[in-house]
């Protein structure tokens, strides 16, 4: 059976990349403000009534069973406004003067990918390392640090390859992900050092 985190997880997901991609395209076609300021907010606010009428229902407060399905129903139907959002939107930034989608396209493509690293980050194997044996949460912990530090720097490099001035967006991006990289590497050194 699979559990319901991942369907969470995916449909916060599915609902962020339409808001993102909606408001995108709001930014180049702001005479579609309306019907992309509805796509952006439809999902949200319909899983979130969801949501609250199953916590309160006196009768069966929570209900694992339905919450899982409502979660899987909000990501096919997050999927189902991506999809055409996304081909909309390719085509209005083909259709601008500078045409910088293919340098874009990479910089956001790694920015995902390192987002989607640091989400699987803490859920690495505990017998994979021998530090996790000697102390599993103090490990566990550093590992759902990094993973967070990750995800964070792969949402900013992704958005800032996405919104930036070409002129400084790879610069940018990499004062980022070296901030982050810090921010994951330097206390294990010290700790080592001390040690």
């Amino acid at each position: 059976m699979i559990q319901s985190k991942p369907y969470f997880r995916l449909a916060l997901f599915g609902i962020i990349s339409v808001i993102l991609m909606a408001g995108m395209l709001w930014n180049v076609q702001p005479e579609r403000a309306l019907s992309l300021a509805i796509a952006m907010v439809i999902l949200p606010v319909t899983w979130g009534l969801l949501e609250f009428f199953m916590r309160t229902r006196t009768d069966k407060p929570g209900n694992p069973g339905k919450r899982e399905k409502v979660r899987s129903y909000v990501l096919w139907a997050s999927i189902l406004l991506a999809i055409p959002l996304g081909f909309q939107l390719v085509d209005a930034l083909a259709s601008l003067e500078d045409n910088t989608l293919d340098e874009r396209a990479v910089g956001i493509s790694i920015g995902m990918t390192l987002a989607i690293f640091g989400n699987f980050m803490p859920k690495k194997s505990k017998s994979a390392d021998d530090d996790q044996k000697a102390c599993p949460e103090e490990s566990q912990s550093a590992l759902r640090f990094a993973g967070w530090v990750f995800v964070l720097a792969g949402l900013a490099h992704a958005l800032i390859w996405l919104l930036a001035p070409l002129d400084w967006a790879n610069t940018a991006a990499m004062v980022v992900v070296g901030m982050a990289l810090a921010l994951v590497v330097l206390p294990k050194l010290s700790k080592s050092k001390s040690s």
